[in-house]
């Protein structure tokens, strides 16, 4: 799906131009990400983002997800240099 590529790349390009916000995204190991989107009204923000209902999550959390694959990701390049 092109728009998870494209944002994907965002992400990267975000995060590698801003050092104190990448540290920042590696310190929240182990934690999950979600992008809560309980106050944005329509049924699309349930795609990047995820909807409280009393403790139950519900959407796919795209943002969220992208967001650990990179943290993931830097803290490995950590790891290797």
């Amino acid at each position: 799906m092109k728009e998870l590529l494209y944002m994907r790349l965002c992400i990267r390009l975000k995060f590698e131009q801003n050092p104190v916000i990448k540290e920042k995204l590696k310190k929240t190991f182990p934690h999950e990400i979600v992008e809560d989107v309980s106050k944005r009204n329509g049924a699309r923000h349930e795609f990047w983002g995820a909807r409280n209902n009393r403790g139950t999550w519900s959407g796919q959390n795209h943002m969220g997800k992208l967001l650990m694959e990179w943290r993931q990701t830097f803290l490995e390049e950590d790891n290797k240099g």
